[in-house]
């Protein structure tokens, strides 16, 4: 069966607005890399969402799109998330 996944805990800082977008290397330079949160991992039958309303807009599960997923029977067959602001 898919794998259960629980949402982590409050971070200390916001994934959407205390991440940076742009990877940089050892010297700050700009990669041309992208950092993205990861809110739906490939294989799941859950969705999570960033939670721009929550305290450091943390993650949490969102119990109707997991229903709709587990209805719909098949796992996400890609990972699924947003890139920070």
């Amino acid at each position: 069966g898919a794998r259960r996944y629980v949402a982590p805990s409050p971070p200390e800082h916001s994934y959407w607005h205390q991440v940076d977008l742009h990877v940089r290397d050892w010297m700050d330079w700009d990669t041309g890399l992208f950092r993205y949160v990861n809110e739906m991992p490939r294989g799941s039958l859950q969705k999570f969402e960033v939670q721009p309303h929550h305290e450091k807009n943390a993650i949490s599960e969102d119990p109707k799109g997991s229903d709709r997923l587990a209805a719909f029977g098949r796992p996400v067959p890609f990972n699924y998330g947003c890139l920070p602001q």
